[in-house]
């Protein structure tokens, strides 16, 4: 008899392969639409390259990072554009380390 297992959700993880989900692949192949509707900006010869390096910074931005697997990469560069941008989570005061010590 197969153990049973706990349930984390009860939505079903739509996961295609691995860490690449069905929102994601929808993402890169968006991304790769709109570079190759505007591929006549490039030069001639570069305008196949540029597609492809365009759908593989957007396969980049949706794979989590190893310093924080829970996320993903596109959310930690909005997370840095609206703190340097829109000056959001701003630290109020430094840390003192003595404060630690006692």
């Amino acid at each position: 008899m197969d153990e049973l297992e706990n349930v984390d959700r009860i939505r079903p993880k739509r996961e295609i392969k691995g860490w690449l989900t069905l929102p994601d692949l929808i993402f890169i192949l968006v991304i790769t639409l709109i570079s190759w509707v505007i591929r006549g900006m490039v030069y001639p010869l570069f305008e196949i390259p540029f597609v492809v390096f365009t759908a593989f910074n957007g396969l980049f931005l949706v794979k989590p990072p190893k310093e924080n697997p829970g996320q993903k990469n596109i959310t930690m560069l909005w997370l840095v554009l609206r703190r340097y941008f829109f000056k959001e989570y701003e630290c109020f005061r430094s840390i003192d380390v003595r404060e630690f010590d006692q």
